[in-house]
């Protein structure tokens, strides 16, 4: 027996050509062939690709890096091209093609050429019941002749002959061939007509074999143990699937060679090309997937996510692991080319997907690998729930506290459900549904409807409708998806929420979901469907539904159209100086929970006015700021936006202070002021300020309101003190 030469060049050298000429030869059969030829050539590296057959030659793919050959070599023809033309020979003919290997392996021994076998991976897949091992194509045909119904027989063409010299066998046959001229000619050769010869090029998804088995009605699957590069898990799952018999050829004797990872790195320096799949696999039912997220699962040499994630895949090299920090170390180890990455829901919503991403792109580009990362969006479970729910999404609000323990998270959630008629909410298990019933009586917010979802779309799956109060008794373990139910969001008056109080708990049903599961799926249809109170589209609040005390406040008229004038943005920083009730601020912050605010006070009453009134909204992004404007200003963060309520006497300093933190900061962009101003003095200094260097989009109004009253039988309209309200940028491109 001749010795196996693998003697990898070495590092960096990866040259395309040797000083005598000589080229990689590849002699290819395989899927593996195909892949170092395209490999090499998207490297720029020239080589010989032999191949046998002209069908061998159709499925390569050329170029001008790549020298394909046509046609059966005769082993003098072998080591004739091996001694003059190849540098190294990789061996990427089939497992099964023994007598060919034998050749070039010795042609390459005598030439004193580098030899490599390329060897394929072993299939992962668990055999179903039923299945039967044989030595050879021979055996396993004699053993044929002892079944009944159909045989289909998936080991190509070359051994047809063993299984077709028996007519009763021969007349259950069904061969599936390559579609090369060669092939379909020994099928007839061989007594194979018409429907018994099917002439597809692989490789072959699990639902192409099962519905194969059962077009032709299968009893007996006939393969060869080909490896997952032969398609061979899919077989073994489609026949277990069916239920029918499978006989396997077993690989010849254990083959010592490289993988195609292993030989580029080996002897070209090239890294894998790995393919990344980030798969979104629904809301747990595997029938719920897409198409193509199977597709990627199936075509995975591993796959990693949570246990749960992982559990239905038996068949496949499975990770429990779901960060990238326990997935890196594998890929280093195994250096597999394809992976995929399984994600509850969709990837593209508070999925683990979106760090995922740029942490493996990120490694695997400073590592050197060429990489291809692809997300396969999946069907939400706010998606399954509003449809199970009858209950739209289209301007819902969305949170969640799964896997989350910090109190701004739940923050977050209050002041969304006050807002929102419909929030959905992602909640980790039964101590985060106790959590939330809990947070909602605390905020006022018991009159809520809560939709839960558990084991959504398993056939033990809960829906249920219950009040925040039941909500604390839930003790049933699980993920759980929660469609948070407020028909009165945005109406704050004690009226509506008592008018309502009723209809919402009418809407909630019986059932708790702290019991077995019921024999039929409960379901809430119509709940969010009674429009008697219509939402506000305008995000403001009333002047009565503020905290007031003895404390000066903005009116609502004069104080919406100055945060108008503000024209803030979601990232805006803002600074309400002479906060009073934080009337200002607090309607500002309500606007966004990104948005930042100081309420800046001088009077330890206000402030303490203040606080009430951001824990009355659920509004966690306002800062209190006890002191005197500006000497309050020391510590903050530079502004983006000023509103001046009360100067105090002070505005033209407070207006300086506000250019030093400016230039401290070194924005551009400026500081966008708006003051209210009511004296005279304050209305004459902010003339001249108009006016200096530096300010600009100034916009000055004065502002004049009458309310009525009653007065017995008539209305009667009463004027309030007419207000000044400038707006002007500050430093802008300074």
């Amino acid at each position: 027996m001749t010795e196996t030469i693998n003697t990898p060049v070495e590092a960096g050298e990866n040259k395309q050509v040797n000083e005598s000429g000589k080229r990689p030869l590849i002699f290819a059969g395989t899927t593996e062939g195909r892949q170092m030829s395209v490999r090499l050539s998207a490297a720029g590296i020239e080589h010989i690709v032999c191949v046998a057959t002209a069908y061998g030659e159709l499925v390569m793919e050329p170029g001008r890096f790549a020298d394909i050959r046509q046609g059966r070599l005769s082993e003098p023809e072998m080591e004739a091209l091996i001694s003059t033309e190849a540098s190294v020979v990789f061996d990427a003919t089939h497992p099964y093609a023994q007598e060919v290997t034998k050749n070039i392996r010795e042609a390459s021994f005598r030439t004193g050429t580098a030899y490599v076998r390329i060897i394929r991976r072993e299939s992962a897949a668990g055999d179903p019941a039923g299945i039967s091992t044989f030595a050879d194509a021979a055996s396993c045909a004699d053993a044929l002749t002892g079944t009944e119904g159909n045989i289909l027989l998936t080991t190509g063409s070359k051994d047809l002959h063993f299984y077709a010299k028996d007519e009763e066998v021969r007349t259950r046959l069904y061969a599936r061939v390559l579609p090369s001229v060669e092939s379909i000619t020994l099928c007839e050769a061989f007594g194979l007509h018409g429907r018994q010869v099917i002439a597809m090029q692989g490789p072959f998804s699990y639902e192409t074999d099962l519905a194969m088995i059962r077009q032709y009605d299968i009893r007996t699957l006939v393969t060869k143990s080909s490896g997952s590069a032969g398609g061979y898990d899919e077989k073994m799952q489609a026949a277990a699937e069916a239920g029918i018999d499978v006989f396997v050829i077993g690989r010849p004797a254990e083959e010592n060679g490289l993988s195609v990872s292993e030989a580029l790195h080996a002897y070209f320096g090239l890294e894998p090309v790995i393919r990344v799949d980030l798969v979104g696999t629904g809301p747990g039912r595997q029938s719920l997937m897409t198409d193509e997220a199977r597709e990627a699962i199936r075509s995975a040499e591993i796959i990693f996510g949570a246990p749960r994630m992982i559990e239905p895949y038996k068949d496949k090299h499975a990770c429990p692991y779901y960060l990238a920090k326990d997935i890196i170390p594998v890929i280093e180890k195994e250096r597999p080319e394809r992976i995929a990455v399984l994600f509850s829901g969709d990837t593209g919503f508070y999925s683990g997907a979106a760090s995922m991403a740029p942490e493996l792109d990120s490694w695997l580009s400073d590592k050197g690998y060429e990489s291809q990362i692809v997300i396969h969006p999946g069907i939400s479970s706010f998606s399954y729930l509003s449809a199970a729910a009858g209950i739209s999404y289209s301007d819902a609000g969305f949170c969640s506290i799964h896997g989350r323990a910090d109190d701004e998270n739940t923050d977050a959630v209050i002041r969304t459900v006050r807002r929102k008629e419909n929030t959905f909410l992602l909640l980790s298990g039964a101590a985060d549904v106790r959590k939330l019933g809990g947070l909602l009586i605390e905020n006022g917010l018991e009159e809520c409807t809560v939709v839960l979802g558990n084991r959504l779309s398993y056939d033990d799956e809960i829906l249920a409708a219950l009040t925040p109060e039941k909500c604390k008794a839930v003790v049933r373990e699980g993920l759980y998806t929660a469609l948070i139910v407020n028909k009165n969001a945005l109406a704050d008056d004690a009226a509506a929420r008592e008018a309502h109080a009723s209809g919402a708990e009418a809407a909630a049903a019986a059932s708790a979901a702290n019991t077995e599961p019921p024999a039929e799926r409960q379901t809430l249809q119509g709940a969010g469907s009674d429009e008697s109170i219509a939402r506000r589209l305008m995000p403001v609040i009333d002047d009565e539904s503020f905290i007031r005390g003895r404390v000066p406040m903005s009116k609502d008229n004069i104080r919406h159209l100055s945060i108008m004038k503000l024209d803030l943005r979601s990232d805006s920083v803002v600074y309400d100086i002479g906060s009073g009730t934080g009337s200002v601020a607090c309607e500002m912050a309500g606007l966004s929970e990104s948005l930042r605010v100081y309420a800046i006070e001088m009077k330890e009453d206000a402030c303490n006015l203040i606080k009430q009134n951001a824990d009355h909204f659920g509004l966690r992004n306002i800062g209190i700021v006890y002191g005197k404007a500006p000497e309050a200003f020391a510590g903050l963060e530079a502004p983006t936006h000023a509103f001046i309520g009360g100067s105090s006497g002070n505005l033209r300093s407070i207006i300086e202070a506000l250019v030093d933190k400016l230039r401290s900061s070194g924005s551009e962009n400026g500081i966008r002021i708006v003051v209210n101003a009511v004296s005279l003095e304050t209305i004459s200094e902010l003339s001249s300020l108009a006016s200096v260097e530096g300010v600009s989009d100034v916009s000055i109004e004065q502002v004049s309101v009458s309310r009525s009253r009653k007065l017995g039988k008539h209305q009667l309209m009463t004027a309030e003190n007419p207000v000044m309200i400038a707006a002007f940028t500050l430093g802008a491109g300074k």
